[in-house]
């Protein structure tokens, strides 16, 4: 084995674990990987996170649109929309931080200030209908809105290559955690044939059906309760838009933000939590509330 073959498996390796939400066994107790980017400012600073357009960060993460958490008194300088950057990004057991900023090219003073490509702020209502789609499961079955009439669906939005804690291994956490809960939690196992998780890929040209069932195995997913999904990038848009997630809508760049959505048996809105804060108790805890008031 040379140390391209060498170094590929390894990081599929880490990768792994980091989607198990087991980072800090890769690195070590108080280990950080430390990486260099370079990117274009997409957005404000909001919530303590930058929006930033990077290029591939090597051996990490493909190229993407996303909102780095900044570290303490981040940024250090003043940014604008369209300024070009190089930061460090710092990855730790359940979190990153982006720290040292550098303006590589002052898009304020060149005239070259742009608003991030497509923005959906804004989630549609409570009581909209799940838009008509057709996606492809992990076993390559078709995946329509119709499948989840008369169930509970909690829908969410990752992609297998994601290996920022605060992201998609967090969110597939959670997703375990929900599906944990389900089938041995006294309190909850009564749901556990009117519940579906259903994870929705954000790359779906990487993320074909063999890539997430692989996924859901090292995710601990059970098929029964917890499906992903993959498809046409225009099917992955259609959900996207509806959840309220930022698409660039700038060729096959992934754009990266959090959005979980809760759609009752008749196939409309009910709750959405952005972001990555919600707890699968209070989901469940929500479900209960819905049915109560049938």
């Amino acid at each position: 084995m040379n140390a391209f073959q060498l170094f590929g498996k390894l990081r599929k390796w880490v990768l792994a674990w980091l989607a198990l939400g087991c980072l800090g066994s890769v690195l070590g107790a108080g280990s950080e990987l430390v990486f260099e980017v370079r990117g274009i400012v997409r957005g404000p600073v909001s919530e303590g996170t930058l929006l930033v357009e990077h290029q591939d960060i090597p051996g990490f993460m493909p190229a993407m649109t996303m909102p780095f958490y900044l570290g303490e008194g981040e940024p250090k300088v003043s940014l604008a929309l369209g300024d070009e950057v190089r930061f460090q990004f710092v990855v730790g057991e359940g979190s990153s931080r982006a720290e040292q900023f550098e303006v590589l090219d002052a898009a304020r003073r060149s005239g070259k200030s742009e608003a991030f490509g497509k923005t959906f702020g804004s989630w549609s209502r409570e009581g909209t209908l799940l838009p008509a789609f057709e996606l492809l499961d992990e076993s390559g079955r078709s995946v329509r809105e119709s499948d989840f009439e008369g169930r509970y669906t909690v829908v969410t939005f990752i992609f297998t290559r994601c290996p920022v804690p605060e992201f998609c291994p967090l969110l597939s956490s959670k997703f375990a955690r929900l599906q944990g809960l389900i089938l041995h939690d006294p309190e909850f196992q009564k749901l556990d044939t009117e519940v579906t998780l259903l994870s929705v890929s954000l790359d779906p040209e990487w993320d074909r059906p063999n890539v997430l069932a692989d996924y859901g195995r090292r995710v601990g997913a059970n098929p029964d309760i917890w499906r992903f999904a993959t498809g046409e990038s225009s099917e992955v848009v259609r959900l996207a838009t509806f959840a309220g997630l930022r698409y660039s809508g700038e060729g096959t760049a992934i754009s990266h933000d959090l959005r979980t959505l809760l759609v009752g048996p008749e196939g409309r809105l009910l709750e959405v939590w952005p972001g990555n804060r919600w707890k699968p108790e209070m989901v469940l805890e929500a479900i209960q509330a819905h049915k109560a008031s049938e």
